[in-house]
């Protein structure tokens, strides 16, 4: 009796986990199924508004009068179609040799080296702001000493100079402290990441 309720155990456990295979079995080309054709779909749709694209381009470029027209067009064209090849970065697709843990620390050593980089330009920056911080008040100071001397149409044309020169001077200093922000944003950004 003993031995007999084990068997029938082992058949009943048997049909069940076959019956469950089976049902899954069925399951999944009705998934496959569907999964494909949602990517049919949408491959349709996407040649569908290629094609409705590639016509707006021919019917646009018969339209245009000039030459110059035209060439804006196809620059439009040859753009949409890039656009449409070249999606995404795709870091991580060609990883070469490295595998994923690897590939991520060799990827954040780049940016942290990149991050230096760009540090190290905004000190050379510094330095060339500075030095010409100090050239443009020297030769402030030469103008003052030299005023009695000169014409007004000399003292015009060099105030001119000076001021242009005290602008572009504003303008690199304002550039800089954009970089600096934004290298600062970086750097914390890759601190929390770690």
């Amino acid at each position: 009796m003993k031995n007999f309720k084990s068997i029938l155990f082992a058949v009943l456990l048997v049909a069940f986990v076959g019956n469950t295979v089976k049902a899954q079995e069925k399951v999944k080309p009705l998934k496959d199924k569907a999964q494909n054709q949602k990517l049919e779909k949408q491959m349709e749709a996407d040649v569908a508004q290629d094609a409705k694209m590639q016509e707006m381009f021919k019917k646009s470029k018969a339209e245009a009068t000039t030459a110059e027209e035209r060439a804006m067009i196809e620059k439009k064209r040859i753009a949409y179609e890039q656009s449409r090849v070249n999606n995404g970065k795709a870091y991580g697709k060609n990883k070469g040799e490295l595998e994923g843990k690897e590939f991520g620390q060799e990827r954040a050593a780049l940016s942290k080296k990149k991050l230096y980089e760009a540090y190290n330009e905004t000190r050379a920056a510094e330095a060339t702001i500075e030095e010409s911080s100090v050239r443009i008040k020297m030769a402030r100071e030469r103008l003052e000493a030299n005023k009695s001397t000169m014409t007004a149409d000399e003292l015009a044309i060099k105030e001119a100079k000076i001021s242009t020169a005290e602008k572009e001077l504003k303008d690199a200093r304002q550039a800089l402290e954009n970089q600096r922000k934004l290298i600062k944003e970086k750097h914390e950004s890759l601190d929390s990441d770690n």
